[in-house]
């Protein structure tokens, strides 16, 4: 899936813009400490350049919430399936 940084009006990333790696489908991805659950924790990388990030914890497109039941880690920018 594609991603994208999501920042706030002071230029702070928020969060990715993401396409499904399973589906294609858009969702959004909020980086702590952002008060917007679930969230997730850059784990390492740099969040203006997607390529190189990696986040904690896995990723699952939950069924419930309308999604594909695609579930993995995203880690130094590759999508990979659990």
């Amino acid at each position: 899936g594609a991603m994208e940084p999501i920042e706030d009006r002071n230029g702070v990333v928020v969060g990715f813009g993401i396409r499904c790696a399973g589906c294609r489908s858009a969702s959004f991805l909020a980086l702590e400490p952002y008060d917007c659950p679930p969230m997730w924790r850059l784990v390492s990388g740099d969040p203006r350049k997607p390529e190189t990030v990696t986040l904690s914890p896995s990723v699952f497109h939950t069924k419930e919430r309308g999604g594909c039941g695609w579930h993995g880690y995203l880690r130094a920018g590759v999508w990979v399936p659990c």
